[in-house]
């Protein structure tokens, strides 16, 4: 099944007062509008569930919770693809923004000021295997792993920005090494070629579906 939001929902946030289980496959599509999904600081967005297919795209999700749990703005336990999202505001124990013990890739899309107060701010990947491309983390805070923390699992990125980590250093891999392409992270963790200033700008909509941070 496909789930797309019409587009007089542009511009408006979804304030959610439980979790939205993905108990069956779905992709979820935002379909080119403005749309955040908020759990506003108080339930994390989105579950997951093992041998559940899913796709979220085109969204923004935001000031998800999960306290001393995993995951604030989503626990994925099944196979995840997130594509042209962005990341802002959420915070958990491990993994502020994602925490993945199944499949999960990440494309084209945007982590700001994400908190673990643990490991992962941006995403924890437990032991599975992460992909990450074309994607920019910054301002992602966590006691080691501000921006990626890499557990037990296989940890894959190509043309990725990782940057700014307030705390934790940027990116940690304490699983197994994969594809390692065209990546910079600042302080050249994770085995980045490239590292140093990236000189992002501020995030906002510069163009697209997603949230980006212009380079200067």
């Amino acid at each position: 099944d496909t789930i797309s939001f019409d587009a007089a929902l542009s511009g408006q946030t979804i304030l959610l007062g439980s979790i939205l289980t993905l108990a069956s496959d779905v992709t979820i599509d935002g379909g080119g509008v403005d749309i955040t999904i908020s759990g506003q600081n108080a339930v994390r967005v989105f579950t997951i569930n093992a041998g559940v297919t899913a796709a979220l795209q085109g969204l923004t999700i935001a000031y998800g919770n999960a306290g001393s749990s995993y995951g604030g703005g989503i626990y994925n336990a099944g196979t995840l693809a997130v594509t042209n999202n962005t990341f802002s505001g959420n915070n958990s124990y491990l993994g502020g923004a994602i925490y993945s013990s199944g499949s999960l890739m990440v494309a084209n899309s945007t982590f700001s000021d994400n908190t673990a107060t643990s490991a992962g701010g941006g995403i924890f990947n437990e032991s599975g295997t992460l992909t990450v491309l074309n994607s920019t983390l910054s301002g992602n805070t966590a006691t080691s792993g501000g921006g990626i923390y890499n557990w037990f699992g296989t940890l894959s990125y190509a043309n990725t920005i990782i940057a700014n980590s307030p705390a934790g250093g940027d990116c940690a891999n304490a699983g197994t090494p994969g594809t390692n392409t065209h990546n910079l992270v600042e302080d050249g963790s994770c085995g980045a070629v490239l590292s140093g200033d990236p000189l992002l700008g501020a995030l906002g909509s510069y163009g697209g579906s997603t949230q980006t941070f212009p380079l200067l």
